[in-house]
């Protein structure tokens, strides 16, 4: 990019920040019957289909677009399930983000939780929603090539659905012209090398090629300012 690409794109950022806390607090406004007015979807047969499966779904997204609002959609479309969050330090403002997500029919479970509750979700079938797209050092995680530069990235979705053979289907909301689109992928194919550490690199690289596509598609949408490679090897 030129200096005045990345000035351009800086400067969207924030606008698209700006629009996500106006929107954010209109969440309780949501309602089935006006969704189709403000959001579009594209592939939702593949949330459907790796549902009658019958062993959950984990939905891998990323801090892209307004976030908050593909976990609203979904809850309003009546699927069921929750999504991991990092607990904010400043109490009230934490809780009055989870009241709002709740407000939409959106469970929010912290993301230091016990392993055996989310593992419960996906056992009844429901969804798990999980946004690895940042720099977590608390959490187990390799070093892989994100962007170009080598970037800790969390194991979990891999180690998930490898314990629960839930599918994981990366899934991607983002903000057009007076509307949200979400695009659910296909699930990804789980390779199994027979060496667990091979297996979570291999996996891992998968659906964080997934998350870098959609980051370079729309890098505007994208939470730059999120020190991503901020851990070293």
């Amino acid at each position: 990019y030129r200096d005045k690409d990345i000035k351009r794109i800086a400067c969207r950022v924030f606008i698209n920040l700006g629009m996500n806390a106006v929107e954010l607090l209109q969440m309780p406004r949501l309602r089935p019957e006006n969704l189709d007015r403000h959001f579009k979807i594209t592939g939702r047969e593949n949330l459907d289909n790796a549902l009658s499966r019958g062993k959950g779904v984990i939905m891998l997204t990323s801090h892209l677009g307004n976030w908050e609002y593909m976990g609203a959609y979904f809850a309003l479309k009546g699927y069921k399930g929750s999504v991991i969050a990092r607990r904010i330090y400043y109490k009230p403002y934490d809780m009055f983000l989870r009241k709002l997500r709740s407000s939409a029919g959106v469970l929010s479970i912290d993301r230091n939780s016990s392993v055996r509750r989310m593992i419960k979700i996906l056992k009844g079938n429901g969804i798990l929603g999980i946004l690895p797209d940042q720099d977590t050092n608390k959490v187990s995680g390799i070093f892989i090539k994100f962007l170009g530069f080598p970037a800790y990235t969390p194991t979990g979705p891999v180690a998930l659905a490898k314990s629960t053979e839930a599918a994981i289907v990366p899934s991607f909301i983002v903000r057009k012209n007076g509307y949200h689109h979400i695009y659910v992928e296909e699930p990804i194919r789980i390779v199994d090398t027979g060496n667990k550490a091979e297996t979570l690199r291999i996996n891992t690289e998968q659906w964080s090629g997934v998350v870098e596509k959609y980051v370079c598609k729309y890098p505007e949408q994208w939470v730059w300012m999120h020190r991503r490679w901020r851990t070293k090897e």
